[in-house]
């Protein structure tokens, strides 16, 4: 294995997991990735791993090596990646993606260049190229608007953890860097699914990679046939032909209102225009007419009365009638998962007394 330009044997490698698990000056970030690495040489055909807890309580689930060494190289295949190019690992090795971007470094002999885990994650990068990365949505936008001449060493750059939003997807298409979203989670070890966001092959739906089949249940929702099992996911899909598939939201964030069903993150793309400096997201409340009431949560402080009148009229003119918030709540900090991912229905549980009545009918 190549880290940071040093080969190493697989007995160098054993010897350097335990002096930095064992150094009290080695840091968690980098003690993570030890620790993976020598449970990987381990003679253990299985891994534990634990999910991120995106729609409930994390948990420990038992991965085959071999399944984890298929999807590096699906990877490798669908990128060109070739033996001695830069991988950059400034992801948590704790988590699925950042376990995942080691093995790859393992399977096609990458020399994976290590940083620190951060929002800015090239700040402490040398001049290399870097010809292959992964990070979340969070890290790019820091990245293009604080630091893109930095961005430009990237040449392939993988994008995931949690939605990316219309303000960034248009700020992508004007950079050098080749920028994939990703589709997938901690039980397909990874992405299975990439959609191009900018350059000649830019899509406005994910594709599969080589080997991976895809169906839908009788929920229209994703059905994913890979390594050997099939697993039925919540996320609601436009399927497009036998390998790609339009992601519309998830079918367990659906709210029933008036009778009509709305998706929470059909909602949201509407809305991003009209929000774009806060996070937010639909939610509902019980109504005794509607059964359901869509609510508006904004992340942060109250906005003044002139910026709630223009929202209120911007929301009028550009969601339908169904699928305008009848209340926005202001949340100081939502909750999140381990990797950065809102928890909705945690955040929704504990609205805050403070709420501003929009009126909109």
């Amino acid at each position: 294995m190549i880290i940071n330009g040093q080969k190493y044997t697989t007995i160098q490698l054993h010897r350097l997991c335990e002096e930095k698990l064992n150094d009290k000056n080695s840091l968690e970030w980098e003690k993570s990735i030890y620790l993976f690495i020598r449970n990987w040489l381990s003679n253990s055909p299985t891994l534990q791993i634990r999910t991120s807890g995106t729609t409930g309580t994390p948990k420990i689930i038992t991965v085959s090596k071999q399944q984890m060494i298929q999807s590096a190289l699906m990877t490798g295949n669908f990128f060109q990646l070739k033996a001695g190019q830069n991988a950059l690992l400034c992801l948590s090795a704790n988590y699925i993606a950042g376990k995942m971007m080691i093995v790859r470094a393992l399977v096609l002999e990458l020399n994976l260049i290590l940083i620190e885990p951060s929002s800015m994650p090239l700040s402490k990068l040398g001049k290399e190229i870097i010809h292959f990365a992964a990070m979340v949505p969070l890290q790019l936008q820091r990245l293009i608007f604080e630091s893109k001449p930095s961005l430009n060493q990237i040449q392939k750059l993988i994008i995931g953890g949690s939605a990316i939003n219309q303000q960034l997807k248009a700020t992508i298409k004007h950079i050098n860097t080749k920028v994939f979203a990703t589709y997938g989670m901690t039980e397909t070890l990874s992405h299975i699914a990439i959609m191009p966001l900018n350059g000649t092959q830019s899509q406005p739906y994910f594709k599969t990679l080589e080997g991976i089949k895809i169906t839908q249940d009788e929920r229209e929702c994703l059905v994913i046939h890979a390594f050997d099992k099939e697993l039925v996911t919540n996320d609601k899909i436009i399927l497009h032909s036998e390998n790609t598939f339009q992601l519309l939201g998830r079918v367990d964030n659906i709210i029933n209102t008036g009778g009509i069903k709305i998706i929470p993150e059909e909602v949201e793309r509407k809305l991003e225009s009209l929000i774009p400096a806060r996070r937010f997201f639909i939610s509902s409340i019980p109504d005794n007419k509607l059964e359901n009431k869509l609510i508006l949560l904004i992340e942060g402080s109250e906005m003044s009365v002139s910026e709630l009148d223009k929202l209120n009229n911007q929301i009028k003119n550009n969601l339908s009638k169904f699928e305008r918030p009848k209340q926005v709540y202001f949340v100081k900090q939502f909750m999140e998962t381990p990797t950065g991912k809102i928890q909705r229905k945690m955040t929704s549980r504990f609205l805050p007394e403070f709420l501003i009545d929009i009126g909109i009918e």
